[in-house]
């Protein structure tokens, strides 16, 4: 009985047919179990019911079928555990039961003794293949092939199988060596062994089986080399011995075998080169992929006239393709990626049927070649391809797959790629592609990957198409517009990489809802100009991995609650991921997986959310794994929210700890300071802040103040203006929650064309105040006074003569003096080390906001902008000043006890306070400016160098660019406004609020005895006496410490006032109370005579370096923004046209003051005898007096009547 495509249940009526001898029920829907009725059918013979449905598991009766001889239950869903007593069946000739789900064991058969085919393949078998399933003599098919669970060796038969034909074994879980009994199967004509765990030698298995016609030992662990006995397998059709690691060269002897049909060697690591194939005429199937052959491929394999699958993948050939082996009229598959072939793709239309082509990294040149209008794939990335996209790509109407990238291919993108309705993949990424991207890649229905990163598209961004599951357009820096809400809120696309564009508007809303159904896993639009907020992201569910670095986003970064997966498992690049689904598609189709070899490595997944965006209130540049309930609110980076205060945490800090803090520090030392004196009354307190003239004397300290009166109102005047200015200027960042404190600078600004004519006047007039302000502090020669004063001493008071020989010691030629060319440059170079050192504050406090969160305390520390600015303070305190003795002696040449010259005392102080002043305005300068431009998101981005794990990821994103090919404009200038705003801003509070306060609580009588109690302790235990001299050169030092912070100060002001006005606003501050604490401490203490001949003598004015730093900052600046911020061609003229007037201005300024100086100069021998005579009455009048100690020194001589004028 027979019975074909029907369906239902197994039919009950068929138990009435006791007598039944055949049953056979093929190819049919029926469903159901096996009735244990059929057992009833005690006179059956033959069972038959294969490709149904049927489930259950096989009736235990079965066994009571003593006439069985046949029992094929194949591709059904049988289940269960094969009965232990089909043995009872002692008639059975065949046992198929494969494409099933049985489980257990293979059962005993070695009492069914007229057996001949075993068959259990693709089930759930598991245990070992034991001896009594190789005992029934007359096997000819044993096939337990696909049952992954079968595990142990393969048992040797202890009788020999003479009629066995075919042995099949892959796809299981065998170990050990092939036994030696198989090769006694002299009948065996197929033995598929692959993809085990086999071992043994190769050539010592199988070349006695003559009768051999299928060998599959692929993927397996048996090594050795192809022996030259092959050839004795005269019958062999197919050898597949791929993925074993065997060695050696190609047998010269296989060029014989004129019945092989398939040869596979790939994945071994044979070498030599391509063997004559030229009687190979039967060759359908050659694949060497993953080889060591080198050589050229021999032009004679186009005599292999049915060749169809030519593999040579991941090969050392080299040389051209021949032209005859891509026009084999049955060619339909060809893989000869990463070679080293060269040369021009012949033209393929001479192979109709070929349908995958897969050339990539390989080494052709020319333009992309013709192929048949049938094909597939066509992957030709990674070589040196030029020319356009021809039209006749559009004729290939089949096409799937298509990768040219990583060429050098030109033109533009044609608009009839709508053409292509059976593109699936698209990759013309790195390419030199220009024009619009066609909006009709909308209509490609099919597509699920699309890779155009790279290249030099312009235009906007269109809807995706409805299928797409990749979309990668990412440096691409001339398409604009926004992103479509469509892609956002689309329901297959899974990664979204938009990087290195000029993106702008907001994140898009439409679409975006509680009950949407987005799919978004992955979202990068790093490194764009997109602003607004982030609440768009709120309910991207399926949301696993974002970065929104560098951008203008700004308020509060939204929660993320609902995108459970954020942040957690692993990253894996998104494109790499789509060619290697592809390359599994064509493995599972039977073509070559080319993508193979690529490994998408995965990383901790990672939300760069927040660098690069000053206005967001946290800035995270990346975060660990965490739960995505806790994800914003355990953000670990330095600037976000953390702390006492939500939102903009630097100027709540700044508004509520800082400047009330300093406040009330400087208050309560001036109250202490007058009540101490005069006791505390308004009066008292109004009499320091407001002193009616001057008491004592009047150093260059306060002579400085004294001079910016007037500078610094004008000064306040320029930064009204430029507040107003800013405040009143579009920002690029318009959600309305920036930061007050930066809305009146020049970060968020746009810079229109009027904003650019403004500032640009506005900057030259500030240059023109500062110029003015040089010719004011060098309208006196100080030099030359000093010097007079100096001679005028040594000269007339043997006393001061020996003051001042002890105020110089540790001033004395050296005895070996290097040459002076020698000398300079070693001092400059001796510069270097203590500059890098003052600049690390700043350069860590970049890498703060840039590396990731959680990178270690250090980093925590030195992201907040009050450390900073107390390191550098403290700095410039403690290290510059002794570094600055050290090279100003150095420089010199001195060094010892013994006296100068008066040249050489004035210009070793002199260059010390340079020194300084050069320090510390590397500080304050230069070092902000060089940590940005390198280190920061938005400019080199070389803070990648100190986070690895970041710089590999990024790289995977194609978004690591480091140095000039990562800088953008209109980034870079606010990045350093918005990150150094609140450093500069601090140092300046300091400056204003606790420099005076720390000068009037070092005046306290009770702080300077105690400060000479110990020192004087330390003196007595380093077995040297105190001395006055030594005292007052520690004032000095002092004295030139405050000066070079003054200038410094004054420096940062006038060249980041621009860009930051605030600081122009607090200027008057500073140098009022500034000007007040010392006059205060001049008016309050007795200064002795050699006090006050050092601040004369010793403390110069660094004017002319003050002057150039000045103008090199602010030039530099200017430049800097004109650069960044793409100012126009004719503001930028009219600032070169006034900064060269202010040059002349300045030349003439300084001739002016210079003429100024040689009248002072030409009475300097009056000033001397004037001085010398008042020396001589004042000795006379002391003598007569008894007031003076016919000492050494001068030292401690108390007289406040000296005024040195």
């Amino acid at each position: 009985m027979c019975i074909r495509d029907s369906s239902g249940t197994l039919p009950n009526w068929l138990t009435s047919f006791t007598r039944l001898g055949i049953t056979k029920i093929d190819e049919t829907r029926i469903s159901g179990t096996i009735s244990r009725s059929l057992v009833q059918l005690t006179g059956l013979l033959n069972l038959r019911l294969s490709s149904s449905r049927l489930s259950g598991t096989l009736p235990a009766g079965i066994t009571s079928l003593t006439s069985l001889y046949g029992l094929n239950l194949i591709k059904s869903k049988l289940s269960g555990q094969l009965p232990k007593s089909l043995a009872a069946l002692g008639g059975l000739t065949e046992i198929n039961l494969g494409n099933n789900r049985f489980s257990g064991t293979i059962p005993d058969v070695s009492g069914l003794p007229w057996l001949k085919i075993l068959q259990l393949p693709t089930n759930k078998l598991s245990g070992t293949i034991s001896r009594t399933c190789l005992a029934p003599q007359l096997l000819t098919i044993i096939n337990f092939a696909d049952n992954n669970d079968l595990s142990g060796t393969i048992p040797e038969p202890y009788i020999s199988l003479q009629h066995l034909t075919e042995l099949r074994l892959a796809n299981t879980s065998l170990s050990g060596f092939i036994p030696a009994g198989v090769m006694t199967l002299t009948k065996l004509t197929i033995l598929r062994l692959y993809n085990n765990s086999l071992s043994g030698k190769l050539q010592s298995l199988i070349w006695k089986l003559s009768s051999l016609a299928q060998l599959h030992i692929s993927e397996n662990r048996i090594s050795g080399y192809l022996p030259t006995e092959l050839n004795s397998l005269t019958l062999l059709i197919e050898l597949q011995v791929s993925n074993t690691p065997l060695s050696g060269t190609l047998p010269r002897g296989i060029k014989d075998f004129n019945t092989l049909n398939t040869f596979e060697a790939g994945g071994n690591s044979l070498s030599g080169t391509v063997p004559n194939f030229t009687k190979l005429v039967r060759l359908a199937k050659l694949n060497l992929n993953e080889n060591d052959i080198s050589g050229t491929l021999p032009s004679h394999l186009a005599n292999a006239t049915v060749l169809k699958r030519l593999f040579i993948h991941q090969t050392k050939l080299s040389g051209t393709l021949p032209k005859g082996v891509l026009g084999i009229a049955s060619l339909e598959q060809l893989a000869a990626g990463k070679c080293r072939f060269s040369g021009t793709i012949p033209p393929m239309t001479a192979s109709p049927s070929l349908s995958d082509v897969f050339l990539q990294n390989n080494r052709f040149s020319g333009e992309l070649p013709q192929v048949s209008i049938r094909v597939d794939n066509l992957w030709l990335h990674a070589n040196r391809i030029s020319g356009t996209l021809p039209s006749a790509l559009l004729d290939l109407s089949m096409l799937k797959g298509f990768g040219v990238h990583e060429n050098r291919i030109s033109g533009i993108i044609p608009a009839s790629i709508w053409r292509l309705t059976a593109l699936k993949a698209l990759s013309v990424a790195h390419n030199s592609l220009s024009g619009t991207l066609p909006s009709s890649i909308v209509s490609l229905t099919l597509l699920e990957l699309l890779s155009a990163q790279g290249n030099m598209l312009s235009g906007t961004i269109f809807d995706a198409p409805s299928s797409i599951q990749t979309l990668t357009l990412s440096g691409n820096r001339k398409i604009s517009g926004t992103v479509p809400a469509s892609l956002l809120g689309s329901t297959t696309l899974r990664a979204l990489l938009l990087n290195s564009m000029s993106l702008s508007g907001t994140l898009p809303r439409h679409n975006i809802n509680s009950t949407s159904k987005s799919t978004l896993e992955t979202l990068s639009v790093a490194r764009n100009f997109m602003d607004g907020t982030t609440d768009a992201l709120g309910n991207l569910k399926a949301l696993q991995t974002l970065i929104l670095s560098g951008n203008y986003f700004s308020c509060d970064v939204v929660e993320l609650d609902s995108a459970l997966s954020l942040g957690s498992g692993k990253f894996f690049e998104p494109v790499v991921n789509a060619l290697i689904a592809i390359g599994t598609t064509l493995k599972v189709n039977g073509q070559p997986n080319v993508f193979k070899s690529l490994v998408n490595v995965g990383y901790s997944n990672i939300v760069l959310a927040f660098a690069g965006n000053p206005q967001l209130t946290t800035h995270a540049s990346m975060l660990p794994p965490r739960d995505a309930g806790r994800l914003r609110r355990q953000d670990e980076i330095q600037q976000g929210q953390r702390g006492v205060f939500p939102g903009y945490t630097s100027l709540l800090q700044l508004a509520f700890v800082t400047i009330p803090f300093f406040v009330a520090v400087h208050t309560a030392v001036v109250l202490f300071a007058v009540s101490s004196r005069f006791g505390l009354s308004v009066s008292a307190v109004k009499s320091y802040f407001f002193p009616q003239q001057v008491c004592g004397h009047m150093n260059v300290h306060i002579q400085l103040y004294r001079s910016l009166n007037r500078t610094m109102l004008r000064l306040l005047v320029l930064g009204l203006c430029f507040v107003l200015l800013n405040a009143l200027s579009p920002g690029v960042f318009d959600s309305g929650c920036t930061d007050p404190l930066l809305r009146t600078s020049i970060a968020p600004i746009k810079a229109g064309v009027a904003y650019q004519w403004t500032w640009v006047v506005l900057s030259s007039l500030m240059m023109a105040v500062a110029i003015y302000l040089f010719y004011l502090l060098g309208s006196s020669d100080q030099d030359a006074r000093a010097r007079s004063v100096h001679r005028c001493l040594c000269n007339t008071m043997p006393q001061s003569a020996r003051a001042i020989k002890q105020w110089q010691q540790g001033v004395q030629r050296s005895k070996r003096l290097l040459p002076y060319p020698i000398r300079i440059t070693l001092f400059v170079l001796l510069h270097i080390p203590v500059l890098l050192l003052a600049s690390l504050p700043a350069f860590g406090y970049v890498l703060a906001q840039n590396v990731p969160a959680g990178s270690g305390f250090g980093y925590t520390v030195l992201g907040n902008s009050m450390v900073i600015a107390i390191v550098k303070t403290g700095f410039n305190s403690l290290v510059v000043p002794k570094a600055a003795a050290v090279l100003s002696k150095f420089k010199h040449g001195v060094q010892g006890a013994v006296s100068a010259t008066s040249e050489q005392v004035t210009a070793i102080y002199k260059t010390e306070v340079e020194i300084i002043l050069v320090l510390e305005a590397s500080t304050v300068l230069l070092a902000p400016m060089v940590s940005v431009f390198l280190l920061d998101e938005s400019c080199l981005r070389f803070y990648l160098s100190f986070s690895d794990d970041l710089r590999v990821l990024l790289e995977a994103w194609d978004i690591a660019q480091t140095g000039a090919s990562a800088y953008r404009t209109q980034f870079c200038s606010r990045r350093l406004v918005t990150e150094f705003s609140y450093v500069w801003l601090s140092i300046l509070l300091l400056s204003t609020f606790i420099a005076p306060a720390i000068r009037l609580v070092s005046a306290f009588p009770q702080v300077k005895r105690f400060k000479e109690a110990c020192e004087t302790r330390i003196a007595a235990v380093r077995g040297q006496p105190k001395t006055s001299e030594q005292q007052t050169l520690k004032n000095v030092q002092r004295l030139q410490k405050s000066l070079a912070g003054a200038y410094n100060t004054l420096l940062m002001i006038l060249v980041f006032g621009t860009l930051l006005p605030p600081l122009c606003l607090l200027l008057p501050l500073w140098g009022w109370l500034n000007l007040c604490s010392l006059e205060w401490e001049t008016s309050c203490d007795n200064w002795s005579f050699g006090e006050q001949l050092a601040q004369h003598i010793l403390m110069q004015p660094p004017n002319r370096l003050f002057q150039g730093l000045t103008l090199f900052g602010g030039w530099s600046i200017s430049a800097f923004v004109f650069l960044d911020l793409e100012f126009g061609l004719g503001p930028s003229l009219f600032f070169m046209v006034a900064s060269v007037i202010q040059v002349c201005a300045a030349c003439w300024l300084h001739r002016r003051a210079h003429c100024r100086r040689h009248v002072e100069i030409t009475t300097e021998l009056m000033f001397e005898r004037k001085v010398a005579s008042s020396a001589r009455q004042h000795r006379e009048q002391a003598a007569t007096d008894s007031m003076i100690d016919p000492g050494p020194s001068l030292a401690s001589e108390k007289d406040n009547h000296w005024e040195l004028e």
